[in-house]
């Protein structure tokens, strides 16, 4: 038996999602405190939105920041309309700004990135280890 092994196709690799945080070192649960940017698609029956309008800024999976600055359940792809997706869908460059402009205000009981931020320099200062 002779078989041919086909040639392997061309294989892309991207980057679709970002995040975005002011507690990267944060060993324990940094990841918690951020936002991220994806790659979100059009995701909808309707007018494709041009490629470089099809970024989200998302908030533990499910929460997507629209353009007047409020988080907003993400419904399922098909129940998300044109409109909806116009107030939620950014370019990669106004997402990352909008994201990096939210870091801070990242909320986790009750408290915020930039309080958890002030509490580990705290304990990361000279005067702490003392």
């Amino acid at each position: 038996m002779n078989m041919t092994v086909p040639a392997s196709p061309e294989v892309t690799a991207r980057s679709t999602t970002y995040e975005v945080t002011i507690l990267p070192d944060d060993p324990n649960d940094g990841d918690l405190w951020s936002n991220e940017v994806q790659y979100a698609g059009a995701h909808h029956f309707g007018q494709p939105k041009p490629v470089d309008e099809q970024w989200a800024i998302r908030l533990r999976g499910h929460w997507c920041l629209s353009r007047t600055g409020t988080w907003d359940m993400e419904s399922i792809p098909s129940e998300r309309t044109d409109e909806w997706l116009t107030e939620h869908r950014f370019s990669l460059e106004d997402a990352l700004e909008r994201a990096k402009k939210e870091a801070p205000h990242v909320l986790i009981n009750g408290k915020t990135a930039l309080e958890r931020k002030q509490q580990l320099d705290r304990k990361r200062t000279p005067e702490a280890e003392a």
